[in-house]
């Protein structure tokens, strides 16, 4: 019943009760609000690396950057609503998340490197874990039912979505094996982390490829509905000249002859 009525009650304002009632509308929102969130932060990462001569900030900073050109791809191609700038969006976002493997090969071989360089607080931790989760699981979900939208940008929205997913995997795990386990063998953590970045890298190069062959397909399938589209339009078209012409020719042959005039008097 208060479920019902908090509903009720967000739903008089139309624009929070488009974000309710509407799961696209709210993805891209959810889109809208993490560029903000990711661009500016990407830029304090690489400034704040560049200056304190950090490989963590500088690799940070490189991943958010290009979470948030993918970001402003997909806004800016939700917007235009064109066939060819989705199919080209769609190849874009497939080879910049192939491209993350770059960054979580970096987070490896950092953690190997320099372990204990990386860490969330404890009570941050937690958070951060169900954070990840719950987008990972959210980013699963929206790739299941989004396989056949009509709009293949929302598909290509929750492929980003779900490698942003798997790389938060990978630096929880990284932050929990510093926290809670110090009293592990080295060689056990240093595996770990190596097996947990090889599954991420792998995933990241099999959403990219996935991603971009469905780009292809996409765009080869706008063609030829643009062609068949344009078939049928010169069709008609042609059609409805002759009938035009038969209507014509028909009125001609049903109009009444007049005689010439008499020129005898």
């Amino acid at each position: 019943m208060a479920e019902h009525t908090i509903l009720a009650l967000l739903r008089r304002s139309k624009p929070i009760g488009r974000v309710v009632d509407d799961k696209d509308y709210r993805s891209v929102v959810g889109a809208h609000l993490s560029l903000a969130i990711d661009a500016p932060w990407a830029i304090g990462n690489l400034v704040l690396g560049a200056w304190s001569a950090s490989p963590w900030l500088a690799t940070l900073g490189a991943y958010y950057l290009l979470l948030a050109v993918m970001r402003a791809l997909l806004v800016f191609a939700i917007r235009q609503g064109d066939d060819a700038r989705t199919a080209k969006t769609m190849r874009a976002c497939g080879l910049l998340i192939a491209s993350l493997t770059l960054v979580t090969s970096g987070i490896v071989v950092l953690a190997t490197t320099m372990p204990g360089s990386f860490a969330y607080p404890d009570v941050v931790i937690y958070a951060v874990a169900t954070y990840a989760f719950l987008s990972l699981g959210t980013a699963m979900a929206g790739i299941a039912s989004r396989r056949r939208h009509p709009n293949q940008l929302m598909f290509a929205l929750s492929n980003v979505n779900l490698a942003n997913a798997l790389v938060s995997i990978l630096a929880l795990e990284v932050s929990m094996m510093v926290l809670f386990g110090a009293d592990e063998d080295p060689s056990f953590v240093t595996a770990m982390t190596m097996l947990t970045g090889t599954m991420v890298t792998a995933a990241d190069i099999a959403i990219g490829t996935a991603l971009v062959r469905r780009s292809k397909r996409y765009a080869a399938s706008s063609r030829l509905g643009n062609a068949l589209a344009a078939s049928r339009s010169c069709r008609r078209s042609g059609n409805d000249g002759e009938i035009k012409a038969h209507h014509a020719c028909s009125s001609d042959h049903e109009r009444p002859k007049t005689k010439p005039p008499s020129t005898q008097r």
